[in-house]
């Protein structure tokens, strides 16, 4: 007995001595943050892995890092997820294998280190695969981020139509928000991902010596804080998460890709006005006219009459399922009361950035006005129908 206390003590204060040289070598302190998930139950239908990921900044900005995971059962909502990072927090994704936030563009998060947040994922028009609203202690970096980006996105939506004299002065205060951000916030993760914000914006709109200014800033602020970059190689277990990552984005990349030959089911789930998640399985109608349009469009526009048409004539059969590739959904209302489609079944296939999804990609959606005719089972039966074209194989099928 006495042998085996002194080895425990043995091994104890070995352990303590490893920890004092590792602290004397100059090994940084790291810190825990908590997160607890509120998953929407659109996206909890199946099994799958969560995983947090980011880099590891304190080491490299070339450092992936897998922090966390855990498994969702079906139909389990709450989960908790931890991540140690170091004195100046980072900005993080959210992964989900099989059903929402797996793109950057949706799943980032800004996170302060010591923090204790809430982040709850839901569907949104411009985000079917679901967005990140954090809330509880350390949020706020992350809330002043999106706060920027989204008066960013208004600045730009005002300025579509406007005069050169106007849409100088929405730039300019695009810029000045980013400014304020970056020198303003307490948060490292904040004040960087503003700055770099602002660098990924047009060429000339901010004056190199500008940038060069904010960078010395916030490297005097914020000495040693890494967000991107390849000031070091990146560590063999920072490539096995890489690879990882990769695997698992272009898996759910192709999740999407289907087979849109006619016979083919398609599967159709996008976000509606109401901010609803709609599938073509749930329209009551015997045949679903899924057609592809945008505000913009001049020759969607050109479709509208042959399309109320369609609806007026065979309404109980033929529900019109209607997907904008609008980047503003203010614009987007504005054109469903200027084309008088009100009766039609409106949703979102546009991301934030103006382009297409990832859903309406996996169609092989390349331009627009674009439309498939889907019957009872939700099979293609006919595409592409323009103009008289779409009564005359109406009349055919429904005269069967």
């Amino acid at each position: 007995m006495l042998l085996l206390r002194r080895m425990k003590l043995s091994a104890y204060l070995l352990m303590s001595w490893i920890g004092l040289l590792c602290a004397s070598c100059g090994s940084p302190r790291l810190y825990t943050s908590r997160i607890t998930l509120d998953v929407d139950s659109v996206f909890t239908k199946q099994g799958q892995w969560v995983y947090v990921s980011g880099y590891k900044s304190w080491i490299s900005g070339n450092e992936s890092a897998l922090f966390d995971s855990v498994w969702l059962k079906p139909g389990q909502m709450k989960a908790k997820l931890k991540i140690r990072h170091g004195k100046d927090g980072g900005v993080f994704n959210l992964l989900f294998s099989k059903n929402g936030p797996y793109q950057y563009a949706q799943s980032y998060f800004l996170l302060p280190p010591k923090s204790k947040v809430v982040i709850k994922v839901t569907p949104s028009l411009q985000s079917v695969d679901g967005t990140l609203l954090l809330s509880g202690k350390g949020s706020w970096a992350d809330v002043e981020n999106k706060q920027m980006r989204r008066f960013v996105a208004s600045m730009l939506e005002q300025s579509l139509g406007a005069s050169a004299e106007d849409r100088k002065t929405y730039t300019q205060l695009s810029v000045d928000s980013c400014i304020q951000v970056i020198r303003t916030s307490k948060y490292a993760c904040s004040a960087f991902n503003a700055c770099f914000f602002l660098k990924s914006g047009p060429v000339g709109v901010v004056k190199q010596d500008t940038l060069d200014a904010l960078d010395r800033y916030l490297k005097a602020k914020f000495p040693g804080y890494v967000q991107f970059g390849k000031n070091k190689s990146a560590t063999v277990a920072a490539k096995q998460d890489a690879r990882k990552i990769r695997q698992l984005i272009l898996s759910r990349n192709n999740q999407l890709v289907q087979d849109t030959a006619i016979g083919s089911k398609l599967e159709v789930f996008f976000c509606s006005l109401e901010g609803q998640m709609i599938s073509a399985d749930e329209v009551p109608q015997e045949y679903v006219l899924v057609d592809f349009w945008a505000s913009w469009c001049k020759p969607c526009q050109k479709e509208v009459p042959y399309l109320r048409a369609a609806q007026e004539k065979y309404g109980d059969r033929l529900a019109i399922y209607a997907v904008t590739i609008d980047r503003f959904p203010n614009r987007w209302k504005a054109a469903i009361e200027r084309d008088s489609t009100q009766s039609f079944i409106h949703t979102m296939g546009a991301s934030s950035d103006g382009f297409p999804n990832d859903r309406v990609k996996g169609m092989g959606i390349r331009s627009i006005p674009a439309n498939f005719l889907l019957d009872k089972d939700r099979r293609i039966v006919a595409k592409n129908l323009r103009g008289e074209r779409l009564m005359q194989v109406l009349d055919s099928l429904m005269n069967k």
